[in-house]
């Protein structure tokens, strides 16, 4: 079983969207596109902070492999479960336009009881999990060879959007940065060297396989993550601060001086001139 995972804010597009297969299953009233964007709409609109809260996903069959709608609404059951879907709206559709039978899930994010919203931290890894224990529950044929590329895509994808948070969290101090990757889902891994000195870093979920720093790009090197959150102590402190590299007010203020002094010099020759004309 393969996975792919979207998101958005309008739910009427991707209802209607999905409307042009067969509505099978979930937990929702309504029986076409307007009726079910309107029941996800009435409880989003009482968490408008939510700015994304579709979450959409297709499940897809292995090739040959059939289904019927009762096995469809099983494994759909089940995945919402896994993935943390325990209290909020869902309906699901079959689609027949591909060879591979395959259905859709339109969820809100938003949960109906307490209105929070649920996580979506490390989705896509959670999602091939999730697939996964539903191919053994029900004796499914495994997808996992068709989607290591792109799970592997996906979870790096998810561990940037933590790292990027981590750095915003840590508020100029380097110190806090594995304490706020924590907070975000993401264990660092700090290599230290005997000296103390900070090697290299590592990423990985709970659970997760660990991925290089530099694997993720540059900025996410343990040297990239101490320039950006440096760089995020100079703006906070006014681009660099007294004894900062451009000294006291930094290079701000040494562009205020020359304009000033450009300033100071146009209007000498201005007077000077005045004077010459007088005489």
């Amino acid at each position: 079983m393969i996975s792919n995972i979207e998101k958005g804010n309008g739910f009427r597009g991707v209802c209607e969207y999905n409307s042009k297969g067969q509505l099978i299953g979930g937990n929702m009233c309504g029986q076409n596109a307007r009726e079910l964007s309107n029941e996800f709409g009435a409880v989003r609109s009482q968490n408008q902070q939510c700015t994304r809260p579709v979450f959409h996903v297709s499940l897809s069959a292995a090739p040959g492999e059939k289904l019927t709608d009762a096995e469809w609404n099983q494994a759909a059951d089940s995945y919402m479960q896994k993935m943390g879907f325990d209290d909020n709206q869902y309906c699901v559709f079959r689609h027949t336009d591909t060879d591979c039978e395959h259905i859709h899930i339109v969820a809100n994010r938003i949960r109906t009881g307490d209105l929070t919203v649920t996580h979506d931290g490390n989705d896509r890894y959670k999602s091939v999990e999730a697939c996964r224990e539903i191919e053994k529950e029900q004796g499914l044929q495994s997808g996992e060879k068709g989607i290591s590329k792109q799970s592997d895509k996906g979870y790096c994808a998810d561990l940037k959007r933590g790292i990027d948070q981590s750095v915003k969290d840590c508020k100029g101090d380097k110190e806090k940065f594995v304490g706020c990757c924590k907070a975000n889902g993401i264990d660092a891994h700090l290599n230290a060297q005997s000296t103390g000195r900070i090697a290299g870093v590592s990423y990985s979920t709970p659970g997760g396989k660990e991925i290089k720093g530099s694997d993720l790009g540059h900025s996410y090197k343990y040297s990239g993550i101490e320039k950006r959150i440096e760089r995020q102590n100079q703006d906070q402190n006014g681009g660099g601060g007294a004894g900062g590299k451009g000294g006291s007010g930094g290079s701000g203020s040494k562009k205020i001086a020359r304009a000033a002094e450009k300033a100071v010099v146009g209007v000498e020759k201005l007077i000077k001139k005045e004077l010459e004309d007088e005489l």
